[in-house]
């Protein structure tokens, strides 16, 4: 049985055309996506000041660990403290997203 070239090729546009419809339903259903995930999350007040308030205590924390780390006992508890406060941000950060 001979298969003609003709037939080979429309296989083949096919097979291109399927892929290029898969790879575009799957963008766009990841745009949807993003644009939920924005509309009910990231555009959120509670969700702004958190994620300000996490972004300022990693800041506070990488500045302590650099240069005040192994100095004291007391700055040591300090940056135990505030990776603890840390801790509680990124809970309540959670709960802002669910």
């Amino acid at each position: 049985m001979v298969i003609s070239s003709n037939t080979v090729d429309i296989k083949n546009q096919i097979n291109m055309s399927n892929i290029f419809l898969i790879l575009l339903i799957a963008l766009v259903t990841n745009a949807f996506s993003e644009f939920l995930s924005w509309l009910f999350i990231y555009r959120k007040k509670k969700y702004k000041e958190c994620k300000k308030q996490i972004d300022l205590l990693n800041k506070k924390i990488e500045f302590s660990k650099e240069s005040l780390q192994g100095k004291s006992k007391q700055l040591d508890k300090k940056i135990k403290q505030q990776e603890a406060d840390l801790k509680l941000l990124n809970m309540e950060m959670m709960k802002v997203n669910i």
